[in-house]
């Protein structure tokens, strides 16, 4: 790890998923060496980005006739959020709020990253439509709950023009 003249060279090492998390990154650092994947090679973060994403379920049928099935789909929402939320981006979606959902699925990577970076900038923004949010059940708001350190929910109101009943805007 040293050169002729006796100074320190660092190594470069690039290589497939997943990300080397902060222990095995200050473990490397000690050894002067550089990881990473080629996702995250340029350093670049795009924190500056809100980045949507959509997600919907596809029919048994529509899966197997582009030869995959619902894991793949989960799978990918894990990815993605993943690669999103590790380069400081937010992740904005729209999704239900059903068990086993993809929302609870990006939930649930985005806590694993919070808690392997050590992070709390790992940040996710889910907007729930009237009247959808105003149909909450004990469930549902134990659910919101469970994630309130993860994801900031948004109700979001119909628009002035569209008229509706003083009990119903909340």
């Amino acid at each position: 790890m040293y050169d002729f003249e006796g100074q320190i060279r660092k190594k470069n090492i690039i290589y497939p998923e997943p990300n080397v998390y902060n222990e095995e990154h200050l473990l490397l650092k000690q050894f002067h060496i550089n990881i990473a994947t080629p996702l995250t090679i340029e350093n670049d973060e795009i924190n500056k980005f809100s980045v949507g994403i959509s997600i919907s379920d596809l029919s048994e049928e529509e899966l197997v006739s582009i030869g995959q099935n619902k894991h793949h789909l989960k799978g990918l929402s894990q990815d993605v959020a993943r690669h999103l939320l590790s380069r400081s981006s937010t992740l904005v979606y729209g999704g239900d709020l059903r068990k086993n959902g993809f929302t609870e699925y990006i939930i649930e990577e985005a806590k694993i990253l919070q808690d392997r970076l050590k992070s709390k900038k790992i940040k996710i923004e889910n907007y729930i439509a009237w009247p959808i949010f105003k149909n909450d059940t004990v469930e549902l708001r134990e659910w919101k709950a469970k994630y309130r350190n993860n994801v900031t929910m948004h109700n979001i109101l119909p628009p002035d023009d569209v008229k509706i009943s003083v009990g119903d805007a909340h």
